[in-house]
């Protein structure tokens, strides 16, 4: 029989084991697809919610982050919700804790999913490492089923990133449609470079308002950056934006898009609408590097202005779809080079405007 002292050891040990198995363990990691249903919920491990015939959110949906550990929520649709559609609330980042990421993946039938985001995305803590992080990702399933998460009020997720993962037919889309204007700080990624990954601007008369770089030079650029013909929308970019094509088509009514800082692409198409207000008015503020700058007036005026702060180059062609199309403002005490072609014979530039000073 062994020595008393010894089982109690034994004992003591198998406690301790015990104990340090059990606070390791991910407590928190739960199915919050119910209570999201229901309102509020907090996200406190490990996280999911899976829209079905029976949870899709509304937008009483409100998410906090909060817990000891780090926390993530992983959103997806296992195809039976009519149309794989989920809204929420708000979602804010309740403490500095530890790391904090929404995950929205894509529906299991082929489906697009769409996640809604009625009220303020709240994700600046103290510490930038715990700052909120967002992940799209389209390809979870690699069905050629979209992924689109649209915000309808301010995103602050102060040094967080957004990052969009897609491919050839799996696409993942931010879309911006408030419906006052709207805040966004965070940085915004696409996994592979030009492909997969879609920013749209849809908020009617108002502006969005982008504080942080899209994309990076020379690397994780967005496929497509579009304000669509059927919605209308403004946004102003006050940092770098790359993206491999961007098309403002004013159709619904007049759109004004300014860049400030440097940017990067193919080919960026300005098409107004047909009628004389659908109207695009499209400043750059610092430098571009384009394969072409294209304006394709319909009725609408097209005007292109440079206005930056110091002296501005422009690589890439400016093109217009028809002879006499748009206006372009030279607005630079400082001037503008241009390294390409500015217009072709049978496809000039309406009018060429130089402000004095």
């Amino acid at each position: 029989m062994p020595p008393i002292g010894f089982l109690r050891f034994l004992s003591l040990s198998l406690l301790t084991v015990t104990f340090v198995l059990i606070a390791n363990q991910d407590v928190g990691a739960a199915d919050k697809s119910g209570t999201i249903e229901s309102g509020a919920a907090t996200i406190d491990g490990m996280d999911t919610f899976v829209i079905d015939n029976t949870n899709d959110g509304t937008t009483s949906s409100n998410l906090s982050f909060s817990a000891a550990g780090a926390r993530e929520l992983t959103i997806s649709s296992n195809g039976a919700d009519a149309d794989d559609t989920a809204n929420l609330g708000t979602i804010n980042v309740g403490d500095n804790n530890d790391t904090s990421e929404l995950m929205v993946n894509d529906a299991s039938n082929g489906d697009d999913l769409i996640v809604i985001v009625n009220g303020a995305v709240t994700g600046d803590v103290a510490t930038d490492a715990n700052d909120l992080d967002i992940v799209l990702t389209a390809t979870a399933n690699n069905d050629a089923g979209n992924t689109t998460l649209e915000f309808k009020s301010g995103v602050d997720i102060g040094a967080g990133t957004i990052t969009l993962t897609g491919d050839a037919d799996d696409t993942s889309i931010l879309k911006f449609s408030g419906a006052s204007n709207q805040a966004i700080e965070g940085a915004i990624v696409s996994t592979t470079n030009d492909l997969g990954s879609k920013i749209i601007i849809a908020n009617g008369s108002n502006t969005a308002s982008f504080s942080t770089a899209i994309g990076a030079n020379a690397g994780n650029g967005v496929e497509s950056l579009v304000v669509e013909a059927g919605t209308r929308g403004s946004a102003t970019f006050s940092s770098t934006v790359n993206a491999k094509t961007v098309d403002i088509d004013t159709e619904a009514g007049a759109s004004t898009m300014t860049f400030t800082g440097n940017v990067e692409g193919e080919t960026w198409n300005i098409e107004t609408g047909g009628a004389s207000g659908d109207t695009a008015a499209v400043n750059f503020g610092g430098n571009l590097n384009l394969t072409a700058l294209n304006i394709d007036k319909e009725t609408g005026e097209s005007t292109v202005t440079f206005n930056g702060g110091s002296a501005q180059t422009v690589v890439g062609n400016l093109t217009t779809t028809a002879d006499g199309d748009g206006i372009v403002v030279i607005d630079n005490s400082n001037g503008v080079t241009f390294n390409d072609d500015f217009g072709v014979a049978g496809n000039g530039v309406g009018s060429l405007q130089i402000t004095s000073g």
